[in-house]
């Protein structure tokens, strides 16, 4: 049972069925930036606040935040493509 690609603002048919790999037109390289903003939240930022209250680095601490959140998007990305 084969699907058509439709109207793109239609609503999915799917759902959370599988979808053949025929039907798919999504890249990893385009879920990437869904998935930082998702990563990129409150809670990372809570955590920056706590690590420069036991004393860490600003900039040491911003650069663990960006490469724990790009690192989360590269799984993430990979695995909902």
């Amino acid at each position: 049972m084969a699907k058509t690609v439709g109207n793109p603002t239609s609503v999915e048919q799917r759902s959370v069925d599988w979808v053949p790999h025929s039907e798919r037109h999504g890249k990893v390289r385009d879920l990437g930036n869904v998935w930082f903003v998702g990563n990129v939240n409150l809670v990372a930022m809570a955590t920056g606040v706590v690590a420069l209250s036991i004393g860490a680095n600003l900039i040491w601490t911003l650069i663990a935040i960006v490469l724990g959140s790009l690192f989360g998007t590269f799984f993430m990305a990979f695995h909902s493509a």
